[in-house]
């Protein structure tokens, strides 16, 4: 009895979520989507991962909201919309790139300012030689 409500409610989930309309992703969220991509798949090159990108992608997906099929849906959909541009899309998670890379320069420089000034103001000379001097 226990055996066939379990098939009968993972039935009934399997069904309901393969019967779920597709939904069409807004293009600036699409953007978005693609910006996080670009800084996955860079952080993954970095680290030398193989993943499934299905595993990468699916949670990211989730985060805005969406399936893996509903972005298959909607890449397939650019084509059916004349309004839109997959390549406008693709601009604008660019630029939010560009901008997120100048937002940390800056604070890569503030950095490297701190250090240099610690590093020059906290660092004595233990021992010098002619040719060797020791700093600590």
């Amino acid at each position: 009895m226990i055996k066939k409500t379990v098939f009968l409610i993972v039935a009934l989930l399997t069904l309901a979520t393969g019967c779920s309309r597709k939904q069409v992703i807004p293009d600036d969220t699409l953007a978005e989507i693609f910006r996080d991509a670009y800084l996955t798949n860079a952080y993954l090159g970095i680290k030398h991962m193989p993943l499934d990108s299905i595993e990468v992608y699916e949670p990211m997906l989730k985060h805005y909201g969406y399936t893996p099929a509903d972005f298959r849906y909607t890449i397939g959909n650019f084509s059916r919309r004349k309004s839109a541009q997959l390549g406008s899309v693709l601009r604008k998670a660019e630029e939010q790139l560009s901008a997120l890379a100048s937002e940390y320069e800056k604070k890569v420089t503030v950095l490297d300012t701190i250090r240099n000034v610690a590093i020059r103001s906290l660092s004595r000379t233990v021992a010098q030689d002619s040719l060797i001097e020791i700093k600590k």
